[in-house]
């Protein structure tokens, strides 16, 4: 997707993250919008940055959401890069990697109820995963 004015504006315009709109309505009562953009896509890529570097979570995002996107991920990559396990498992996996979402077993996302692997059956497969506290 090329960053074009029309193509930005309209992603700003359906953000569903409500912090980095309301980051954006701040700084555009105080700069052009064009800068307001600028500085808020700067922002968020810093944000994601630090998080790719650190191997951590985003902070304002659910567990839910969070296992949403573990298991959506899932659906895209090969067996052979899942280590074989399966979507559910994988899913757990990644959120338990991340120290999050130890007690969830199930999500709703889209009025679609999805299961979720227990931590005991991730654990099975990978003992050497050391659950963050």
């Amino acid at each position: 997707m090329c960053l074009t004015r029309s193509n930005i504006l309209s992603s700003l315009g359906n953000w569903h993250n409500p912090p980095w709109q309301a980051d954006y309505d701040r700084l555009c009562k105080r700069k052009h919008p064009n800068q307001a953009i600028v500085a808020t896509t700067r922002k968020l890529l810093v944000t994601m940055w630090c998080l790719l570097n650190k191997n951590e979570a985003y902070n304002r995002s659910s567990e839910e959401d969070l296992a949403y996107k573990m298991l959506t991920l899932s659906w895209h990559i090969d067996r052979m890069a899942m280590n074989g396990m399966p979507h559910q498992q994988f899913a757990k996996y990644g959120l338990l990697k991340l120290g999050k979402g130890e007690n969830l077993r199930r999500i709703v996302k889209g009025g679609l109820p999805r299961r979720i692997a227990s931590t005991h059956e991730v654990l099975a497969l990978k003992p050497d995963l050391i659950l963050k506290q």
